[in-house]
């Protein structure tokens, strides 16, 4: 009997979504995060920030994007598709976005907006204050 892997694909959950300074794993495949955040003071620019994303429980090849929205609502940051391979349920992938000497224009609720295969996910808040 000639086995073939498995093409099924399942949709994938959001198991984190982590705002912070840097990012990086343990020789055990641990996850450490540095300068964990949940808003920010406004400067005119952010020097450096990384938003991770884990994604577990489904199955497949998946398109995962990332865009930033301002108060309005209007987008102001949008990265292209990027694929996360999940082999089982039981394996998770990550997802990185490095952002340098990125530009808050004005105090508010900034939105970070997640979708998978182009279905908005979802939208998580980010304050910025004075």
């Amino acid at each position: 009997m000639n086995e073939q892997a498995s093409t099924e694909r399942i949709e994938p959950f959001l198991q984190f979504c982590v705002f912070c300074d840097a990012f990086a794993t343990t020789p055990e495949g641990k996850p450490v995060f540095v300068g964990v955040f949940d808003s920010l003071k406004k400067p005119s620019r952010v020097p450096q920030f990384l938003i991770i994303l884990r994604w577990i429980g489904g199955m497949g090849e998946h398109d995962v994007r990332l865009r930033i929205l301002n108060p309005d609502l209007n987008e102001i940051f949008a990265q292209p598709n990027q694929k996360i391979i999940l082999p089982h349920k039981a394996q998770g992938a990550q997802a990185v976005y490095q952002f340098v000497n990125f530009a808050f224009a004005g105090s508010g609720v900034y939105w970070v907006e997640i979708s998978v295969n182009n279905n908005i996910y979802a939208a998580i808040p980010l304050p910025v204050y004075e």
